[in-house]
């Protein structure tokens, strides 16, 4: 704090492409994330960070920060300090309608959309008119492949879809009402997704 006010701190981080967050032990007031603070402790964000693995890892920064610093505040050997306001940022309630991917963005920030929604709610795509959720992708070193925005394309036994700017290859991917699959797994039963548009 002050930055990453708010109902998602943790998805907003890596959606956001920052390197690193952390935990804060405040003072509650009436207003959201405004306390003062009485300790605040970092970590990274590692570049295959997501959501519930970064979850898991707050979880433990807080709570040995929080063991540390009750006795000291209570002792009176920690102040509570004011936030500046003026840096303050807020990220929005993620709601299952945030997982939709656009295909006309960069490959970039879908990559770090799919990393920071992961597991929940998860993010998909269209296929003609069924849902195709991916689990997992990571951002494909430059290439060049003439494609369409949102066109899948098997590249070394895998999948890859283009972005408006780069190409991202599917890693993990679930076809609703079925079971998650590798890419080269999915490729096996479903060859006609080639040369498709996902939307």
């Amino acid at each position: 704090l002050p930055k990453l006010r708010g109902a998602s701190p943790i998805q907003t981080a890596i959606w956001q492409g920052l390197d690193k967050t952390g935990v804060t032990i405040m003072l509650m007031n009436n207003k959201m994330d405004e306390g003062d603070i009485l300790t605040m402790a970092e970590t990274e964000i590692s570049k295959d960070e997501t959501f519930g693995s970064l979850h898991d890892k707050l979880s433990i920064l807080g709570t040995n920060l929080l063991i540390d610093t009750l006795p000291k505040y209570l002792s009176g050997e920690i102040k509570p300090q004011k936030q500046d306001d003026s840096q303050a940022t807020y990220c929005q309630l993620i709601t299952k309608e945030d997982g939709k991917i656009d295909w006309h963005k960069d490959v970039k920030e879908i990559a770090q959309q799919i990393r920071a929604l992961n597991p929940w709610p998860g993010t998909y795509t269209l296929w003609g008119d069924k849902k195709l959720k991916i689990i997992s992708a990571v951002i494909l070193s430059p290439v060049e492949i003439s494609a369409d925005i949102g066109d899948v394309i098997k590249f070394e036994e895998g999948l890859v879809v283009k972005c408006s700017e780069g190409f991202l290859k599917l890693k993990e991917l679930q076809l609703e009402g079925k079971k998650i699959m590798t890419d080269k797994e999915f490729l096996n039963g479903h060859k006609k997704i080639i040369g498709q548009i996902l939307k």
